[in-house]
């Protein structure tokens, strides 16, 4: 969960002695920072750069900022019931989703990331 890789960072940190450490996350790494802002208010952060990532997936009337500008609670519901269902097939779509806008990647870099 991301809550359990916030903890290991945090873990790590406090295992190698860090301070000042500067947190950058992307996608889900971002969403891994965001949560180590909110569970572990002691760690020694000088920095959380956050890359393509909302701190709150959902949209709705208190927070417009949901992922992709406007992802409800039942597009996560839909999501998640399709990762479950069959994530080998999905996981190429998603892949695809990770290249910059009007860029394609080269078929066997696709390949190896959707594997």
């Amino acid at each position: 969960t991301i809550t359990a890789l916030a903890r290991d960072v945090a873990g790590l940190v406090a295992h190698l002695g860090l301070t000042d450490v500067v947190v950058a996350g992307w996608s889900m790494g971002a969403m891994v920072a965001w949560a180590l802002l909110r569970d572990h208010p002691g760690l020694p952060l000088a920095a959380v750069g956050s890359i393509d990532m909302t701190p709150r997936l959902v949209t709705d009337p208190a927070w417009p900022h949901g992922l992709h500008g406007h992802y409800e609670i039942a597009h996560a519901v839909q999501m998640a019931a399709r990762i479950r269902a069959d994530w080998p097939r999905l996981a190429p779509s998603v892949a695809l989703g990770m290249w910059s806008a009007g860029r394609r990647p080269e078929g066997a870099a696709m390949q190896r990331i959707a594997h």
